[in-house]
């Protein structure tokens, strides 16, 4: 968790890192999970857009551990995340959002709906078809 917090500036150290906590994770428990979902979170804000899909990933495989208010912290992070001035940004979090969509909560849905249909007439198409399929 250290090389989160000391922000390493070789972003496959990062990732590989990600990667080694994702799998010590679905194990912990407590005060330990929290903090390992608090450094997931903070990797999605990541400047590497590989570091951000890697973290998102693993939020993903997280999920079913996570409680009410983590879920919303990720649904909004997903959410943010279409918003992202990078396609390839975009392109990550619509695929997360699609997988972990089936989790939301009435509220969350909406926000998800809402921030899809706004996503129909994004410049990308590969956003653009996702967001559609995910409506339907």
């Amino acid at each position: 968790m250290d090389i989160f917090t000391d922000q390493n500036d070789n972003a496959y150290v990062r990732i590989e890192c990600a990667e080694l906590l994702e799998t010590i994770a679905v194990n912990l428990n407590g005060k330990h999970f929290d903090d390992a979902f608090q450094c997931f979170t903070n990797g999605l804000k990541d400047t590497d857009l590989d570091m951000q899909y890697s973290c998102a990933k693993s939020l993903i495989t997280l999920s079913k551990k996570l409680n009410d208010t983590q879920l919303d912290k990720v649904f909004s992070a997903f959410i943010r995340g279409l918003k992202d001035t990078n396609q390839w940004g975009r392109r990550s979090f619509v695929k997360s959002l699609r997988i972990i969509a089936t989790k939301a909560s009435e509220k969350q849905l909406e926000e998800v709906i809402n921030v899809l249909m706004s996503r129909l007439k994004d410049e990308d198409e590969y956003v653009r078809v996702s967001c559609a399929i995910l409506l339907a």
